[in-house]
């Protein structure tokens, strides 16, 4: 008789130890890469801090790959072979951005341009000191700016730049780039629910634990600590670029980062911040850029040619957010 007792109390208690280890879980990791603060959540029944380690190998891989400032980087190798005839091995991923940037650049008639990296390095937003170049400095890296002038050659995976001195960065496309290849890595371990964040490029893959949708605030580049609205998103990409983001001062005049390529001066378009929402992640990145150079009237036609949604907040303060977005975009 006893012995049934504890048989019959064991099968419940093995049932719930079962339901306990297969369980969905959430895991989450927090570190600095791609200069910048990289926040993973996923939601899962399997080791999630294995597969996030696996996630963190890789955006640092990418980093080695893509970065300007890393010695050996395929861009860092393009950019010191600039314009000597000679195409380099790059990787497949390099490949991709920068036919992908190519292509974002002839869309948006070079409002989006990777071949900045001497107008970025004029204006030290690599460094710590950032000032105001002179008018020559100025001129002399414009000279020097045509996305035309980068040369793929994807059967061979090689590419070069035709002019001497020419750099590219792709500061505005990269990050997108990487947080697609994590997607990719995520799915390919059956991770159907996570949360991507690289320093404001976010991308939510599925839905919450719970069943919900992800919910995304967008930042007032006014107030800090306070956002503009909400993005409900589900394996969707938001991409916002900013002049809150990164800025300096110099005799009372406010500089930020997203420089104008035709002008050589950060953009003046009348807004304060555009937020990309898309599928694809690489895009959304460059788009945003892109789209903060141009502003609201020249962005939106192309965007909608191209399936791609946005939420403009202008410098009046005023909010304009495409026709797909209106039923999933809450304002504050």
């Amino acid at each position: 008789m006893k012995k049934r007792i504890i048989f019959i109390i064991a099968i419940p208690l093995l049932v719930c130890l079962i339901w306990y280890l297969q369980r969905e879980r959430t895991y989450t990791s927090n570190f600095f890469a791609l200069d910048t603060s990289i926040e993973l959540k996923i939601n899962t029944t399997s080791d999630g801090n294995k597969i996030l380690q696996k996630c963190e190998a890789r955006i640092r891989e990418l980093e080695n790959i893509l970065s300007a400032t890393v010695e050996n980087s395929d861009v860092w190798q393009l950019n010191k072979n600039a314009g000597n005839g000679q195409s380099i091995p790059v990787h497949a991923e390099t490949i991709y951005v920068l036919e992908t940037a190519a292509n974002v650049s002839k869309l948006t008639d070079g409002a989006f341009d990777i071949t900045v990296g001497n107008l970025v390095d004029a204006w030290g937003f690599r460094t710590d000191n950032p000032s105001v170049p002179s008018e020559s400095e100025i001129e002399s890296a414009i000279n020097l700016i045509n996305y035309k002038d980068v040369f793929v050659d994807e059967e061979n995976s090689a590419a070069k730049l035709i002019y001497p001195n020419q750099k590219i960065d792709l500061g505005g496309i990269a990050k997108g780039f990487i947080a697609d290849e994590t997607v990719s890595l995520l799915k390919s371990e059956n991770i159907n629910s996570a949360l991507i964040n690289l320093g404001g490029n976010t991308y939510a893959v599925g839905k919450r634990i719970d069943g919900k949708e992800w919910t995304v605030g967008i930042q007032s580049p006014i107030e800090s600590n306070s956002i503009i609205g909400k993005l409900k998103l589900t394996d969707k990409a938001a991409v916002t670029s900013g002049d809150y983001q990164r800025y300096f001062e110099e005799n009372g005049i406010r500089y930020h980062h997203i420089l104008n390529p035709h002008t050589g001066y950060p953009a003046e378009s009348g807004l304060h911040s555009v937020t990309i929402v898309t599928e694809n992640s690489t895009l959304a990145d460059a788009f945003s850029t892109a789209c903060f150079v141009m502003g609201t009237k020249k962005s939106l036609p192309i965007l909608n040619s191209a399936g791609i949604d946005a939420v403009f907040y202008d410098t009046d303060g005023k909010i304009t957010a495409t026709d797909n977005l209106k039923s999933t975009f809450e304002t504050n």
